[in-house]
């Protein structure tokens, strides 16, 4: 309640200096290792890149921690503020996490953007890991028959490569899509590479 009235009482007096203050208690709540707090002064600040930014580097952790709920919301808020069609990393981690969390449609419309964004002819930096991701994800719907599942899961598992811990992962959904395709040898050595790798 008191920093509510202070900020408002500083708002009112002296408005100009306010961003500025958010952008560095977020800056200073991120060094102190508080995400949540950093997130949210990024966010009352009106800093779109700066929340996307954040939200891209420790949406695992708050997932592995639990914290899908927390991680609903701020991704929500960055839909409402346009970063869907922006930028493609915080995209197809959204899009991740709505499947995940058993929302279909909205995994959907983020992974569509990822996609969207990386049409473009400025493609933003970084895009390579996102082009595996999105691979993965397309196997793991597979939306459009065996074959093209296989062909994505072999595309995520080579962008990945098999130093990424996110190889192995990619390993399941070509195993998976070679056992459907009816290649069980091949799938047979893929999973058993899989579980060496993980």
């Amino acid at each position: 309640l008191l920093r509510e009235l202070l900020r408002a009482e500083l708002e009112r007096a002296e408005p100009d200096p306010v961003p500025e203050l958010l952008t560095r208690a977020s800056e200073w709540s991120e060094g102190a290792g508080d995400t949540d707090a950093a997130v949210g002064y990024a966010q009352a600040a009106g800093d779109v890149e700066r929340v996307a930014a954040l939200v891209a580097a420790h949406s695992e952790r708050h997932y592995n921690r639990g914290r899908a709920v927390t991680l609903e919301r701020w991704y929500e808020w960055l839909e409402r503020h346009g970063e869907l069609d922006r930028n493609p990393q915080v995209a197809v981690i959204g899009a991740w996490l709505s499947a995940l969390r058993g929302h279909p449609g909205k995994a959907e419309r983020w992974a569509d953007a990822a996609e969207r964004t990386l049409r473009q002819e400025a493609r933003p930096e970084g895009t390579a890991l996102v082009e595996a991701w999105l691979a993965m994800f397309r196997a793991a719907r597979c939306r459009h028959g065996v074959e093209r599942m296989r062909a994505d899961a072999e595309s995520a598992a080579r962008r990945f490569g098999r130093a990424s811990p996110w190889w192995p992962t990619a390993a399941v959904w070509l195993g998976i899509a070679l056992q459907l395709g009816g290649d069980a040898e091949r799938a047979d050595d893929t999973f058993v590479d899989m579980i060496d790798a993980a």
